[in-house]
């Protein structure tokens, strides 16, 4: 799985994305709380959430765009049900690190 670093982090894992949507989304199938660090400037590919989840936005801004709708600015505390059956674009266009907990319910 290139692009992915995965440590574990007081009994979570924590993976480093490089923006590398299918390696994400195989993970996802087997991970119920996933944190993802998006370095400055990076974004994920559009990912198609087959189940509801919820973000958390833990640290830094990040810019979500659900389906079609406009896009929206989150910062953190923020948490965002995003249902099942969803597509979506999570981008950080700081110039800092971002990092968001997605949790699948």
């Amino acid at each position: 799985m290139s692009g992915i670093n995965t440590r574990k982090f007081a009994g979570t894992k924590v993976h480093t994305l490089q923006a590398d949507f299918e390696s994400y989304m195989s993970l996802n199938d087997n991970i119920y709380n996933s944190q993802i660090i998006l370095h400055a400037q990076e974004s994920l590919s559009e990912i198609y959430a087959v189940k509801k989840i919820y973000i958390n936005i833990i640290m830094g801004r990040i810019i979500l765009q659900i389906d079609d709708q406009d896009e929206k600015n989150y910062s953190p505390s923020d948490v965002i049900e995003i249902p099942g059956r969803t597509r979506m674009k999570i981008k950080n266009r700081s110039s800092y690190k971002s990092a968001i907990l997605v949790m699948k319910s």
